[in-house]
């Protein structure tokens, strides 16, 4: 708990990591949580990839312009699923475009492309 205080905040959402298992004194289920993340931690901890469906907005200037500042080593990759009337692929980004998926980021990226156009993925 303590390790954990400064995470611990009216109306906000929290991850909890932990095991479950039997307690035999109140004859019922006992729930230890080993790691306690906000939201953003759990995103950036949990999230496999972030895909960005860039169907005829594809601005590489704009979509480096976006990303820079949430650039992290070790973060998240970027997936980019690019479609038009004739073609279709998609590319990962390369390890120096790695992002922190927080809010700011996925909701500029929405802001740019479509809520649809922005995916966080998990495995």
């Amino acid at each position: 708990f303590d390790a954990h205080r400064n995470k611990l905040k009216v109306d906000e959402p929290l991850i909890i990591e932990g095991k479950v298992s039997k307690d035999d004194f109140r004859d019922g289920l006992r729930i230890v949580a080993e790691n306690l993340y906000t939201l953003p931690e759990a995103r950036t901890r949990f999230a496999r990839q972030l895909r960005l469906s860039m169907n005829g907005q594809a601005d590489a200037r704009k979509l480096q312009e976006l990303l820079t500042p949430f650039r992290m080593e070790g973060g998240c990759p970027v997936r980019i699923a690019y479609r038009n009337g004739e073609a279709q692929c998609e590319l990962i980004l390369g390890e120096g475009t790695r992002v922190r998926p927080d809010d700011d980021l996925l909701q500029t990226l929405q802001d740019w492309l479509s809520p649809a156009g922005v995916e966080l993925q998990y495995n």
